[in-house]
């Protein structure tokens, strides 16, 4: 009897012992859990003046906010939705001149507001979009332009007969299928990534291959999908090229269902693109540069290298 108590007394010693520990660490979990980033804000610039041009895609900026979805509408994945404002700005080669038959593509300019819901598992990638802007003079971009120059000490473009405002409406979707190649020392991903655009802007279908190199996380952890509630840091570039069918290009043609703009040019139908872009993730802070280079969009004008800037806080 007396070897029971003994034996009874200890096992309540141990579990009054053990329970603040377990409590202590479920709760420190529990903290850590809640100070994941939900959020994210990011600003992001494209230019090809940083590679010593300024024509066609000359300026683009974007400003995002991305937040995460606590209880999404699929199990085991992902979810989280993102809201952009983008405006962008496109001019010809010859921007000092103001006859349009020394222009090899018309100017335009686009503002808009973008949204999105995208969803990841341990494997795949799905992003769905919605755009709605309007490209023309309303979009600003002359005047933003011409201010940029006009403070920098350089000659303003003539932005003579740009493509008339008009309203636009795009939906776009992406899936992305990843494999894991190799874990050490790097880790090396492969990814294919098939994109339809649809909508009054453009309208195309796009696959592109996509690979990863250097330090990185899954991809449900991962920056490359710009996914929240992880502070792992990250350290890696990635290079992808890809092919585009182009059905219709308003920011070449005009509005698809009828335009009276003084010039306008036949978008081509097919052009390559390519990306190299290098990342690198604090856990809070993520930065990105990235150059682009696409064929050319329509048969009077050349192919085109531009330069993007990325900076973005997780809270």
């Amino acid at each position: 009897m007396l070897i029971n108590s003994k034996i009874l007394i200890s096992a309540c010693a141990a579990f009054l012992l053990h329970t603040p520990l377990l409590f202590s660490q479920e709760t420190e979990n529990l903290v850590q859990r809640k100070s994941l980033p939900r959020n994210l804000i990011e600003l992001r610039h494209d230019n090809d003046f940083f590679v010593f041009t300024d024509r066609y895609y000359t300026t683009g900026s974007f400003i995002t906010y991305r937040s995460y979805l606590e209880n999404g509408y699929f199990p085991e994945t992902k979810e989280q939705l993102g809201f952009s404002l983008v405006q962008q700005y496109y001019t010809p080669a010859n921007i000092h001149s103001g006859d349009v038959e020394d222009f090899d593509r018309p100017y335009v300019g686009f503002i808009g507001v973008e949204s999105g819901w995208s969803l990841a598992n341990a494997f795949s990638f799905v992003d769905f979009n919605i755009l709605i802007g309007l490209a023309g003079p309303a979009a600003g971009a002359e005047e933003f332009q011409n201010l940029f120059h006009s403070n920098g000490g350089i000659d303003t473009p003539a932005w003579v007969a740009q493509i008339n405002n008009s309203f636009h409406i795009n939906l776009k979707s992406s899936y992305t299928r990843e494999w894991k190649i190799n874990t050490n020392p790097y880790s090396v991903y492969l990814a294919v990534k098939p994109t339809m655009a649809v909508g009054t802007k453009d309208l195309y279908f796009q696959q592109e291959g996509i690979l990863y190199f250097g330090k990185r996380n899954a991809l449900q952890q991962s920056s490359a999908y710009n996914q929240l509630r992880n502070l792992e840091k990250e350290f890696y570039f990635s290079f992808s090229a890809g092919y585009r069918y182009i059905h219709y290009n308003a920011l070449l043609e005009g509005h698809p269902i009828g335009d009276s703009s003084v010039f306008i040019v036949e978008s081509e139908n097919h052009i390559l693109l390519f990306k190299f872009e290098f990342v690198y993730n604090s856990g809070r802070n993520i930065f990105k540069l990235a150059q682009n280079y696409n064929t050319s969009e329509t048969s009077s004008v050349k192919a085109h290298l531009t330069f993007g800037i990325s900076i973005a806080r997780n809270f």
